[in-house]
């Protein structure tokens, strides 16, 4: 993942800072930074055709067959023939990969050897140059940031409304179904039989008889060869009749028959947590990584934009 995240910023810098998303983990879907390929969307090998150089940096020229082995969606266009804001935006990508690379050199990164397979036959120098380019990034670059306890929780404290998440419950429960249940019934079972069957299993729970045993011995629902257990889940993904019961139950409780469409259900309550924000120990590490990412993202920008102030750069005008 780190290597493909300096991939990302060589690819396009600036669009690669800010990416992390305002939304949240618990319902918003809170994402990590956007990772690119370095690769791109490669062409085939056949149908990049040798061309006159597009960039010259620092003397060495970039040809429309390295930005298409690397960066070019379509293989058949230079940058030259794209919109000029889509254009532009793939030399400057080229530019930056050129510069990092150069200034890896300098510093005696050197090639990390030959990749196995002749598959790589003509993406082999370019994912060496980019392990090379990660290599130095990650010593040269990146090596020194560090995210503070105290950078998390000041984080945390000020985005918290990030991290809300709604009541939750676990619980397991009986299903005693009946010949008009949702779903159909095996046994040729009457509602009537049904409800007083399962308001005897709620009797028999709650003198003590152990329900996951009850479950396993009379549960009509897949659960029940688990001991009916049907885990974790959050207020809006029960049927409401049933969310309504298991939600109202405290700890080590059990319900009496509760009628949905699927049939009778007793309900047992084994954990509850209350709607809130999900505590700092919970997040924390995620907060960490993503503060890192942002002061990489930063870190990386400020040194390929040094390189671009300090370079020459010729980008020749196509003729006519």
């Amino acid at each position: 993942m780190r290597d493909l995240f300096h991939f990302c910023l060589l690819l396009g810098v600036s669009s690669c800072v800010g990416q992390a998303t305002d939304s949240s983990p618990y319902g918003g879907g809170q994402q990590t930074p956007t990772v690119v390929h370095p690769m791109g969307t490669p062409a085939a090998a056949t149908s990049v055709a040798p061309a006159d150089g597009l960039l010259i940096v620092n003397g060495v020229t970039i040809t429309d067959g390295d930005l298409s082995l690397i960066y070019n969606p379509q293989p058949t266009l230079s940058p030259m023939d794209y919109p000029q804001e889509e254009g532009q935006a793939l030399l400057d990508r080229a530019i930056n990969r050129a510069l990092v690379l150069g200034a890896a050199q300098s510093a005696g990164y050197s090639d990390p050897g030959t990749i196995d397979g002749t598959v790589w036959n003509r993406y082999k120098d370019h994912l060496a140059e980019s392990f090379l380019i990660s290599a130095f990034l990650d010593k040269e670059v990146m090596s020194g940031i560090t995210v503070s306890p105290a950078e998390v929780e000041a984080w945390y404290l000020a985005n918290i409304d990030q991290f809300q998440q709604p009541a939750r419950v676990e619980s397991s429960h009986i299903l005693i179904c009946h010949s008009g249940s949702r779903q159909g019934c095996e046994t040729e079972r009457t509602e009537e039989d049904a409800l007083a069957i399962a308001e005897d299993l709620a009797v028999q729970a709650l003198s003590g008889v152990d329900f996951a045993e009850l479950a396993i011995e009379h549960s009509d629902g897949p659960s029940g060869p688990g001991g009916g257990s049907l885990g974790w889940a959050s207020q809006g993904q029960f049927v409401p009749a049933f969310e309504e019961a298991a939600f109202a139950l405290e700890v080590g409780d059990v319900s009496g028959a509760v009628k949905t469409d699927f049939g009778y259900h007793v309900i047992f309550v084994t954990n509850k947590e209350a709607a809130g924000a999900a505590t700092l120990d919970l997040v924390a590490e995620m907060i960490a990584e993503r503060l890192k990412t942002e002061k990489s993202q930063q870190a990386v920008s400020l040194f390929v934009s040094g390189l671009r102030e300090s370079a020459e750069i010729d980008v020749p005008q196509p003729a006519g």
